[in-house]
């Protein structure tokens, strides 16, 4: 099966600060949300990975049963151990 995937890094390549997270979320989220809806209607696979998807945001899509909504975080303690792989 196919299993197209769209990286959000590259849309954001726009004027905007690193620090400016929910100033991105707002500028992407339109277009992405057009993407989920054109894949709905044409029945299409794609997987969008990318850090600016908030759980507030992504309500309006939780009744589909074909969409998957994946959070992966990491807890402060992992981060603090693993430092040096991380960063």
């Amino acid at each position: 099966m196919e299993r197209p995937c769209l990286f959000k890094d590259f849309l954001k390549n726009c004027p905007f600060r690193v620090d400016e997270d929910e100033k991105i979320t707002d500028f992407l989220f339109p277009i992405v949300d057009g993407m989920i809806q054109t894949c709905i209607e044409n029945k299409q696979n794609l997987i969008i990975e990318g850090i600016y998807f908030t759980p507030k945001k992504l309500q309006k899509f939780q009744n589909y049963s074909d969409i998957k909504i994946l959070f992966i975080l990491f807890s402060k303690k992992y981060i603090l151990q693993n430092y040096e792989l991380i960063y």
